[in-house]
């Protein structure tokens, strides 16, 4: 499941997240947003990278690989590009003004940025392959720092009042 946080953070890396109201512009910055939206082919790379999540998750768990489609079904309902669409969009259109998003539409369009969009999810697969490699040696550290805090934490707590 850690792997489906990281390949969904990864997908709407391409701007920074922030729940802002989307800036003015109407419908030029709607159109521009579609416009990139489309160039960024997030339709595609979110069914992609649901797919991608359920696969990693069968690999840990080869048991479940019957219920794939299902699984795929209920992630596309809840996390598919109908869904989360028009959040995304108003993410896009809350960090950038119109003229943003058309310098950045334009950038898309060239060489290096539709070389970017092919890269990109081979660079994100490796970093979360070096992030996991370089975190697995101290995963039970973390726990034992976890488990720590949850104790301190549930001591600290006050009794809770008797009934009578």
């Amino acid at each position: 499941m850690k792997k489906v946080l990281v390949l969904f953070l990864a997908l709407v890396s391409l701007a920074p997240i922030s729940f802002a109201q989307p800036k003015s512009g109407g419908d030029s910055l709607d159109q521009a947003t579609d416009e990139l939206m489309t160039i960024l082919q997030m339709e595609k790379n979110t069914n992609d990278l649901i797919r991608r999540a359920i696969d990693a998750r069968i690999a840990q768990e080869p048991r479940a690989a019957g219920a794939r489609e299902q699984m795929i079904a209920l992630l596309t309902k809840y996390i598919g590009w109908e869904a989360i669409r028009d959040d995304i969009k108003n993410i896009y259109k809350g960090q950038f003004t119109e003229p943003e998003m058309r310098e950045l539409i334009s950038f898309y369009k060239s060489p290096i940025g539709q070389k970017y969009l092919r890269v990109m999810p081979s660079i994100l697969d490796q970093g979360s392959i070096v992030i996991q490699q370089r975190k697995t040696p101290h995963q039970a550290e973390l726990e034992y720092i976890i488990n720590e805090e949850v104790k301190r934490a549930t001591a600290a707590q006050p009794a809770p009042p008797r009934a009578k």
